[in-house]
């Protein structure tokens, strides 16, 4: 720390490095302001010590390594458009959650790069995709900037540490971005499988998305690729009644080989955090049960049901079966059902005690 900083400085910057421990280890120039720093004196240092400058109102301090999280609260700090004093006085006497919340209420993360924070690994992008008010501007090079003539306010939250865009947000803003790409359509859907898979928004909010935009607080018009993959997705996607059936007879054998079966879609937990939810389980043993609908022939879709059927195996010691819909609402499919679920129950109460 050089001497001239003085103990007041000493005090600000840990300040400054109390935010960015929140943002990655990024601070952008307006935010020195906040905590009684002058820009002036941060440029300083910044050239006296060589800080790393991703944008040119935003640094990265020593020692933090880039990567894909910095790359995005780079490119969110210096995209924010905030009044200092405005939402200072708003929040006033605390400086550093009026930094921190300034961001958020006017810029957030987007499209396919929201799309990976919220888990779906289908597409990356080298850049960050972000949304901003209509008057929102950026020059950068780098960054990705889609906005929105009705403003940002209630088309995203916090999460995992950063304003992410809703789901349906999401969906409409990478529907946006591919409108040239003829790949668009069939990333859309893949998407919205994964986000009602781990009910994050459902496939029924996508069609609403594709009918009746308004009430979900878009235009009139929406982009012609969530048209076509809500018309992919909606004849047979939504399959409750087929699921619901199919958990009265799970349930009778389950009484059967006195073991109950759990009354909802069962949430299994790693670490304290969800990683999957099981249609049908029998969390004693372990055992789950997927009703399947049409959206899961897909070849992405069946990638990713083989991903997670084995890392529930391999690292939980869950065993899951799929059943199809389709088979199920067959003539006999009530009789194949019971006799598929009988047998593969009793093959895991056999390995279970036997272990």
């Amino acid at each position: 720390m050089d001497p001239r900083d003085g103990i007041s400085d000493l005090s600000r910057y840990r300040e400054l490095g109390r935010l960015a421990e929140h943002q990655a280890g990024c601070i952008a120039i307006w935010q020195a302001s906040l905590v009684g720093l002058e820009p002036r004196r941060l440029d300083e240092r910044a050239r006296r010590e060589g800080w790393r400058r991703p944008h040119r109102s935003v640094y990265l301090l020593p020692g933090v390594p880039s990567s894909a999280r910095t790359s995005l609260w780079a490119g969110l700090l210096a995209v924010a458009d905030i009044s200092v004093a405005g939402r200072g006085r708003a929040l006033a006497g605390d400086p550093l959650r009026t930094a921190r919340e300034s961001v958020g209420a006017s810029v957030a993360v987007t499209g396919w790069s929201a799309a990976w924070e919220y888990g779906f690994r289908g597409r990356k992008v080298a850049v960050p995709q972000l949304l901003g008010a209509h008057r929102t501007t950026t020059s950068r090079d780098r960054i990705r900037l889609i906005r929105s003539r009705r403003g940002i306010e209630g088309m995203w939250t916090w999460r995992n540490g950063l304003p992410l865009a809703t789901p349906v947000r999401v969906i409409w803003d990478c529907a946006h971005l591919g409108r040239r790409d003829p790949r668009a359509v069939s990333g859309i859907v893949d998407l919205a499988v994964y986000f009602d898979r781990t009910r994050t928004m459902s496939v029924d909010e996508l069609i609403l998305m594709a009918e009746d935009p308004t009430a979900l607080g878009f235009s009139l018009r929406p982009p012609p690729a969530v048209r076509a993959a809500a018309n992919r997705l909606r004849p047979g996607f939504s399959h409750s009644r087929t699921e619901a059936r199919a958990r009265a007879i799970a349930a009778d054998v389950c009484r059967e080989f006195g073991v109950t079966l759990h009354p909802r879609p069962y949430p299994v937990r790693s670490g304290g955090r969800i990683v999957a939810e099981i249609d049908l389980a029998v969390p004693e043993l372990r055992f789950g049960a997927e009703i399947d609908g049409p959206h899961h022939q897909s070849a992405t879709a069946a990638a990713w049901d083989r991903t997670r059927d084995r890392q529930l195996r391999q690292g939980l010691d869950w065993v899951v079966h799929r059943y199809a819909t389709g088979r199920l609402d067959a003539a006999d499919g009530a009789d194949w059902f019971r006799a598929s679920f009988r047998r593969d129950l009793a093959r895991r109460l056999r390995i279970d005690r036997a272990a």
